[in-house]
């Protein structure tokens, strides 16, 4: 959330907490001004996606086990893969 979380302790926090899961795949998500939110937040707070790119480039730099793995530009998302996980997002076809 756009000048909520997203100060250098907060990445910290969340780098650690990413690092310390033995999740496969974690998708970092921008805030969207949706729904009952909008009676809490502002518009403001809604992240760009390059906002949302730049603050995992940070997160990154806090962490060995993950790299980024693909984006969604129109949905303000970056997925992360484990580089220990034996799974993919591609599909692989035998030729």
């Amino acid at each position: 959330i756009k000048g909520i979380n997203d100060n250098e302790n907060e990445i910290k926090e969340f780098s650690k907490i990413i690092e310390n899961t033995e999740a496969d795949f974690v998708e970092i998500k921008a805030y969207m001004f949706l729904g009952y939110s909008r009676n809490r937040l502002k518009k403001e707070n809604m992240p760009s996606h390059e906002e949302v790119k730049e603050f995992t480039k940070q997160i990154l730099k806090n962490m060995n086990n993950f790299e980024e793995e693909d984006e969604d530009e129109k949905s303000r998302i970056v997925l992360l893969r484990n580089k220990k996980t034996k799974f993919t997002t591609k599909i692989l076809v035998d030729k």
